[in-house]
């Protein structure tokens, strides 16, 4: 009566109840209605066969007040017009022990049952107002199964009785598993108690049990079938318990017990940060000290909040995988360790090892990316040895190329001998070196140099790949030492007085299809190295760092960081081999898969470049002849000239590159750029570049009236074939620049000063002259801030001089990004300029060609302008490996 109330139906029910001393408890069953219960203490249950209301009362005697009761009343219903049959609606039959002589049933219906069997007769009936127990007289042969009916209520119920050998069960209050075999097991608490409780099937009485256990515990108390233990000890033991049952041999049932630690929380700590990519990369193998594979066993740092502290996970959490074709967890030393077994996406989940048991759930997971047939690097000779082997590569450290494994730079001269070992032939323009063979320029002049070339995929984990040590490796003095890199190569060259430079140096080289760069950050030199003494950084200290990443092949950059270069990314196809810049004739199959090239680069920053952060162009170009000298042109299949690139090819007006004569023929780059950020160039973000196709360059220009100043620059000129950069999704250029600052030294360098000082570019003088002479175009060019600062957007520059076929493609840039200006501008206007400018606009055109320069840029009425630049953050979309 003390308020505990539960409404059932009939049948069979366990309770909980945690009562120590047990063996002092007393139980006790009241019914009002005076109908049959009855209690099973062993079991915990209480059997309900007839609905009703009865009691359950506890006893504990001899408290300090008193004895102590609880009492639940038990409001036990049936389904209406139901018959019942051992607290049954669908009763299917009878099991006794074998060699039972006597059995009971219950049933409640209306009116009384009728019971009939040839084995099995009724002895005595007792009960009234529906509700009877029948018992039984059994007089079958031993183990025989028998049918039996019952009528009552007015249905008929056919069932049989069958007899078992004696077994017995074992119940607990803890979740028992049972495992293939039969094997049985719970999982226990350090410090906490937990009862076990035996009971015979078919309703043996008289069973004597005897328990065993083989660990340590605060108490181990048994009776009636029941044991309570308390262990101390976390482990794997034994609980053993043999019933005894007349003259039945003994049987024994094991239980193995996992006795753990509470664990509250459960947590990785794996730093799995990869920068801009989205998932963190675990190798399949690793490097040994020997730089010999092996298999790459991945540490798991997992950490559990336990009655014994924080501290590493150990023996009270389990593993699991979501993909088992992936990966797998196995527990090494007592630490556990991630195997890879696929290449995929998997997420490991740690788990405390009682949640089924204690329904709860403490658990922690971990995503990666796996890459099976990856190596783990660390060090830059893994690396090196890494690509060499062709082997993809997972980095987890930053790695600075030019050091040892334990990080120190190596001396110049192993500096210079790793360079020498590290030369190809320039896949551009090297006539000059060409019409100079016989002078001081040596034929390893026209090769380039490279310090580490990607001949498999490289997962980088946000770590950083420099070259610092050979842009900027220091002298005996500390000084920077810029000889090992001697500059880009030239594209034409008049001696001492001025140079125009071609292909580049470069820190990191892509000749191999197929590569993808996911998650990795490279430098051409470290960030420290373009610190100005006045503070801040200063692009001049890259005029001789080369090309961070020069790719000739088929590619993939995925939320990666490239900066620190001459130029940034240099994309140009074909001529992978260095030996085929010019053709003489368009006659021939379309461009082979080995020389058109296809590169995405999406989610990634390419920032920091003295010139260009993206420069795309082609390895390729139809010659100037003697016939049509300054600028041929490229023709459809029918022989009649394609318009090249400009006014009717802006904004996809006229996309030459959906010609499909002219896309397989003639485009030999095709580059996408996809939710990127360009910032901070020296000139502009993107150019993308046409063969000069001037006088001078053309065959027969020694014969020409400047004949000293081109000499050795004839058979130089020519048409470029094309390239296509599509711009797509969310491009962010953010490149406004002062415009007094732009420093222009390196598209034509003037070593000598003052003699050569008419062929320094004035870009902000040029600008303010087109700016003044045709207001109506180029009026929106130069934003000047309240301070009477003025500047510029970087913007895409389609230059060269020469025929242009190249184009850009914004259909599929966002919107909002997308009211960039479209200029064309011939350099020839410089001409009207006065001084200087007058004197270039007048020449140049001579060597670099007569036609227009393109150029997409953000004005100063953009939504893009310099002010939306000054709140801009580096944020792109970390992509999935997988």
């Amino acid at each position: 009566e003390n308020g505990y109330e539960a409404t059932i139906p009939t049948g069979t029910y366990s309770y909980g109840m945690d009562i120590y001393p047990i063996e002092h408890t007393q139980y006790e069953l009241k019914s009002r209605a005076g109908f049959y219960t009855e209690i099973d203490r062993g079991a915990k249950s209480v059997f309900l066969p007839f609905s009703g209301t009865a009691q359950l009362a506890v006893t504990v005697p001899g408290g300090v007040h008193g004895d102590i009761v609880k009492n639940v009343t038990l409001n036990v219903i049936k389904p209406k017009d139901a018959v019942l049959i051992n607290g049954e609606e669908n009763f299917d039959g009878l099991q006794l022990a074998t060699g039972a002589t006597e059995a009971r049933l219950y049933v409640e219906c209306a009116g009384k049952p009728i019971f009939s069997s040839e084995n099995a007769e009724l002895t005595a009936m007792t009960g009234s107002g529906g509700k009877y127990i029948l018992d039984l007289a059994i007089h079958a042969d031993e183990g025989e199964t028998f049918g039996a009916t019952i009528r009552a209520g007015g249905k008929t119920f056919d069932f049989l009785v069958s007899f078992t050998d004696f077994t017995f069960s074992v119940f607990s209050d803890r979740t028992i598993e049972t495992a293939d075999g039969g094997a049985k097991s719970v999982t226990l608490l350090t410090g906490n108690a937990a009862n076990f409780y035996a009971v015979a099937s078919a309703g043996a009485k008289g069973v004597v049990y005897t328990w065993e256990f083989d660990g340590p515990a605060e108490y181990f108390s048994e009776a009636e079938g029941v044991v309570s233990i308390k262990a101390t000890q976390g482990g794997n033991f034994t609980l053993k318990v043999t019933a005894t049952y007349g003259t039945h041999e003994p049987i024994t049932q094991e239980i193995a017990l996992e006795i753990i630690n509470k664990v509250s929380v459960v947590q990785f700590a794996n730093n799995t940060k990869a920068d801009l990519a989205a998932s963190y990369t675990v190798a399949g193998m690793v490097y040994t000290d020997a730089l010999t594979i092996a298999e790459n066993a991945y540490p798991l740092k997992v950490y559990a909040h336990s009655t014994a502290g924080t501290n590493e996970a150990g023996d009270d959490i389990e593993y699991s995988v979501s993909d088992e074709t992936v990966a797998a967890v196995d527990v090494r030393g007592g630490k556990p360790v991630l195997l890879a077994k696929g290449s995929g996406e998997v997420t490991i989940t740690a788990a405390w090892k009682g949640n089924a048991a204690f329904k709860s759930n403490v658990t922690a997971s971990l995503t990666v990316s796996v890459v099976k047939d990856a190596v783990e690097v660390k060090n830059a000779p893994e690396l090196v040895a890494a690509m060499e082997a062709r082997r993809a590569v997972v980095l987890t450290e930053n790695i600075s190329l030019g050091t040892d494994a334990a990080g120190k730079a190596l001396d110049i001269d192993r500096l210079n001998a790793y360079l020498k070992a590290h030369r190809m032939k320039s896949t551009y323009n090297i006539e000059w070196y060409k019409n100079t063979k016989d002078t001081d320029i040596t034929q390893d002049s026209s090769n380039l140099s490279y310090v580490l070339e990607f001949t498999a995929n490289v997962y980088g984990n946000g770590k950083t790949i420099d070259a610092d040590n050979f842009t900027h490796a220091l002298d005996s003095s500390g000084k920077p030492r810029l000889n090992l890199y001697k500059g880009p190569l030239y594209f034409v060259k008049y001696k001492q007085m001025a140079s125009v430079a071609g292909q580049d140096n470069c820190a990191f080289l892509i000749r191999t299809d197929g590569i993808k760069l996911y998650g990795v950050n490279l430098l051409g030199c470290k960030d420290e190295s373009l610190n100005s003494p006045e503070g801040g950084y200063d692009l001049t200290n890259l005029n001789l760092t080369g090309t961070t990443l020069e790719v000739n092949a088929d590619c993939e950059l995925v939320n990666c960081r490239v900066q620190n270069g001459r130029n940034v990314v240099r994309i140009y196809g074909g001529n992978r081999n260095g030996d085929k810049y010019f053709v003489d004739s368009l006659s021939g199959a379309p461009i082979s898969a080995d020389d058109h090239i296809d590169v995405k680069i999406e989610g990634c920053i390419l920032s920091m470049g003295r010139e260009f952060l993206l420069k795309v162009g082609a390895n390729r170009a139809l010659r100037a002849s003697k016939v049509n000298s300054q600028e041929p042109v490229l023709r459809d299949q029918s022989g009649k000239a394609y318009a090249e690139s400009g006014k009717s090819n802006r904004y996809g007006d006229g996309k030459l590159y959906e010609d499909e004569y002219f896309y397989s023929h003639y485009v030999m780059t095709d580059v996408t750029l996809k939710d990127s950020i360009l910032k901070t160039s020296g000139l502009f973000t993107v150019g993308i570049e046409s063969n000069f196709s001037g006088e001078f360059l053309y065959e027969g220009a020694s014969n020409h009236q400047w004949r000293n100043f081109t000499q050795e620059w004839e058979r130089s000129g020519g048409t470029s074939f094309a390239s296509v950069l599509r711009l797509e999704g969310d491009v962010r250029l953010y490149d406004w620049k002062r415009l007094d600052l732009i420093d222009s030294s390196t598209l034509i360098e003037s070593p000598m000063g003052a003699l050569s000082a008419w062929l320094k570019l004035d870009i902000k003088g040029m600008l303010d002259f087109v700016s003044t002479k045709d207001p109506t175009m180029y009026g929106n060019v130069i934003e000047t801030t309240s301070d009477g600062k003025q500047f510029v957007h970087g913007g895409i520059a389609l230059y060269g001089g020469g025929r242009n076929y190249s184009a850009v493609d914004l259909s599929a840039l966002n919107k909002e990004l997308a009211d960039l200006m479209y200029l064309h501008v011939n350099i020839s206007v410089l001409s009207e300029g006065g001084g200087a400018m007058e004197q270039q606009g007048s020449l140049l055109p001579r060597a670099a060609g007569t036609h227009d320069f393109n150029f997409y840029m953000y004005g100063k009425n953009s939504q893009n302008n310099y002010a939306k630049q000054q709140t801009a953050k580096d944020k792109v979309t970390p992509l999935p490996l997988f």
